[in-house]
């Protein structure tokens, strides 16, 4: 378990930045920690890259790292820049990408990275603060 956490996004013009928080006709489906642009991201938890991804298909630029843990959590890691290749093992508290910068596209929002944690086809979303206390 990790003793500290980034802190959380709170609400700003686009919503709050918690697991289930209000989007609309959905959930917001992980946690959005507060980290400024060209910072480090760090994995919560020792894994293996199984995906790097984009989250906009009309915004190439942004991108996401997959990181599936020992348990077959899959664990995402929302706008950074990946630093690691599929097949990498990387470490808890090593960096999987650096922060990328989202005011271009909300401007305004509070600077974060979005971390959530999937398991199943199709996807099922855990709350990612009962992952890191290893309450599932």
């Amino acid at each position: 378990m990790l003793t500290v956490l980034p802190p959380t996004r709170n609400r700003d013009k686009y919503g709050a930045g918690y697991f289930g928080a209000s989007r609309g006709k959905r959930t917001h489906n992980g946690v959005d920690f507060v980290v400024q642009p060209h910072q480090n991201v760090c994995a919560f938890q020792r894994g293996t890259v199984t995906k790097l991804g984009y989250p906009y298909a009309n915004h190439l630029e942004y991108r996401y790292v997959e990181v599936t843990d020992a348990r077959g959590y899959r664990c995402r890691y929302f706008y950074c820049s990946p630093i690691l290749a599929v097949g990498d093992v990387v470490d808890r508290g090593g960096v999987v990408g650096i922060a990328q910068d989202l005011s271009k596209l909300y401007p305004g929002i509070t600077p974060h990275f979005h971390f959530e944690v999937v398991t199943g086809s199709p996807k099922v979303y855990h709350d990612p603060f009962k992952y890191l206390a290893n309450d599932i």
